[in-house]
């Protein structure tokens, strides 16, 4: 599933192609997709953002009236922008379980033709969400990492009388936005914090170095538009370029890149993948 990172990189790559254009026509490919669309015809995108893990495109219905078509892409959605006559690109790979589907027009579920061009929701996996919200206060996020309100006192609110392990915390949606479980490994790696930790044995100078890294790695991985090992694609259908600064995440068994002392180890948190180096990380 896309983290922050990677829907960042779609909402500011759609912002820069699409804003102010007007939706000429959607046209509904997947009957899961129950949209009363009709209300946006004819109306300008005024703005492409980001919430949590879902793109929003703010529409104005009327002036100071607006509607939110939300996107949130799930496992294997994708948001495929073509400029004004352009074609579907040639480089656009759809995977499932790393298997290259041969034909992407078969899993296109959404298509929406503006006055600049086309944008394709595809979804192999048909999991992908797309609705219409009246109402941003009808949003129910956690603290957004990368916003001017995570600072380190609301940071060390979220932990109270928390008993959690330290990286089942880091993926909560309640709590802070946006990581998942390549993040959480890298974050607590480049902390320090060994990732098997309850919330409520972390003193504040670890806490601290968990919020800086937190914000560093973000915004480090949105620089290099977010991570593909296998199915991620932008809006252009070009893979992210973090995977090549990942220290630890699927590097089990490799020496650790800091201390040289040590393998990186896998362990298994909720049925997903950790890895961390035990003497690096207390």
């Amino acid at each position: 599933m896309p983290e922050l990172p990677e829907v960042e990189t779609i909402a500011r790559q759609l912002k820069k192609s699409i804003q102010q254009s007007k939706i000429l026509k959607i046209e509904i490919l997947d009957p899961k997709i129950k949209l009363r669309w009709q209300v946006l015809k004819a109306k300008n995108i005024v703005d492409i953002f980001r919430l949590g893990k879902q793109i929003f495109f703010k529409v104005e219905l009327a002036k100071t009236q607006y509607l939110y078509l939300a996107f949130h892409l799930r496992m294997t959605g994708r948001l495929i922008w073509l400029s004004k006559g352009e074609k579907c690109k040639n480089n656009l790979k759809l995977v499932e379980k790393s298997k290259v589907l041969a034909n992407p027009e078969k899993h296109l579920r959404l298509l929406i033709s503006t006055n600049n061009g086309r944008l394709c929701f595809y979804d192999v996996r048909r999991f992908g969400i797309v609705k219409l919200v009246s109402n941003l206060s009808q949003v129910k996020t956690g603290l957004e990492p990368l916003s001017k309100d995570f600072n380190f006192e609301k940071f060390k609110a979220l932990f109270v009388h928390s008993k959690q392990n330290i990286k089942q915390f880091l993926l909560r949606q309640d709590k802070i936005v946006g990581i998942g479980n390549i993040y959480a490994s890298e974050i607590l790696f480049s902390a320090k914090v060994n990732p098997t930790r309850r919330v409520d044995s972390l003193g504040d100078n670890e806490l601290r170095r968990i919020h800086r890294s937190i914000k560093a790695i973000l915004k480090k991985a949105v620089e290099n538009c977010g991570t593909t090992f296998s199915d991620f694609q932008d809006s252009h259908g070009k893979i992210g370029g973090y995977q090549k600064y990942l220290k630890v995440y699927l590097k089990a068994g490799r020496l650790c890149p800091v201390c040289k002392q040590t393998n990186i180890l896998r362990i298994t948190q909720q049925q997903r993948s950790t890895f961390y180096c035990p003497h690096c990380q207390l």
